[in-house]
């Protein structure tokens, strides 16, 4: 395991909001209190990363999922990016549309795009889904983003629930640059730290999971976005709890909307206030939350002061949970 700074800010400065993650594996998440992302620390280091995504994610993935509901998922996905296309690639010939898709797992998702008519290829690190992919016939690359060259540049990129799984999404987002047509697009899909989901108290279908080094907010991914030469805007969801995110490179000089950062104030009093209402009779306060609440509560009396303490522990319910447990 290893320590690190924010990947966007590089500050060393954040608070821990979670302990646990799904199937209440120890995962430390924190947020950083300079722009507010919400990332995995310690987590394991770049070598651990890849050889688990290589030859365990799989595994993980499709024992959660499956495949016949990944391939439900995939016709969504299919619809909305033939739309999306449609308004966004109006003037361009789909033969000659050039399509990357990363993190293409099974393949399903290319191949309906394939038969479309698009010239579409993948990249997929997990070794038996790259195999999988490649047996439907497929254009996919066994190998990490950064490790992927191509001798054209590609006219869209897509990415869902890849780039909460990278290393340095900075690093991940520059390279899909150099990858774009000078009017090229990315899109992606992640989830929302916004829309918590699942069972904070048993791990169950828990947002937080070992696997995920990042969770964004539309604000950090506009941050994102800034800091790797794209412009970028929300575009419409098809489930309230996951982000969809257009980065172009089109006018990436002069941004169209503001840039605005999250408070991680606001983000510990969310995470704290789901935990503390998701269940009543399900709560559990552990030692480990304990823990989290009084280095918490030490670090925010040294940055505001004793007198605003108790008004921040009634914001994120902590009274009410202390009365529910006696009671």
């Amino acid at each position: 395991m290893v320590y690190i700074r924010c990947d966007l800010c590089q500050s060393d400065r954040y608070i821990t909001i979670e302990a646990m993650g799904r199937f209440r594996h120890p995962v430390t998440n924190v947020v950083c209190c300079q722009c507010g992302l919400v990332f995995q620390n310690p987590r394991l280091e770049n070598g651990e990363l890849n050889s688990f995504y290589a030859n365990h994610f799989s595994e993980d993935l499709y024992g959660l999922i499956g495949a016949d509901l990944m391939s439900v998922i995939d016709g969504h996905r299919f619809n909305y990016i033939r739309n999306y296309i449609k308004e966004n690639f109006s003037e361009y010939d789909p033969r000659r549309m050039k399509i990357l898709e990363i993190g293409c797992g099974h393949g399903g998702l290319m191949k309906l795009l394939e038969k479309d008519g698009y010239c579409v290829e993948g990249i997929e690190p997990s070794i038996s889904l790259c195999k999988s992919s490649c047996d439907k016939g497929l254009k996919v690359y066994n190998c990490f983003l950064e490790d992927f060259v191509s001798r054209h540049r590609f006219d869209l990129v897509l990415a869902f629930h890849v780039i909460e799984h990278t290393s340095s999404a900075v690093t991940f987002m520059k390279k899909i640059n150099s990858l774009l047509d000078d009017k090229g697009r990315v899109v992606i899909e992640t989830p929302d730290v916004w829309h918590l989901y699942g069972d904070p108290h048993t791990g169950r279908d828990y947002l937080f999971r070992k696997d995920h080094t990042f969770t964004f907010s539309e604000n950090s991914l506009g941050f994102l976005a800034s800091l790797t030469g794209f412009n970028s805007r929300p575009i419409k969801r098809l489930t309230p709890r996951h982000i969809w995110f257009e980065f172009n490179r089109e006018e990436s000089t002069q941004r169209q909307t503001p840039l605005l950062q999250d408070r991680y104030e606001d983000i510990v009093c969310h995470v704290f206030n789901y935990r503390a209402h998701f269940s009543w009779r399900q709560r559990i306060l552990t030692t480990e939350r304990l823990i989290i609440l009084q280095s918490l509560i030490l670090k925010l009396v040294g940055q505001k002061g004793l007198k605003n303490i108790k008004a921040f522990l009634r914001k994120i319910g902590i009274y009410r949970l202390i009365e529910k447990i006696r009671s």
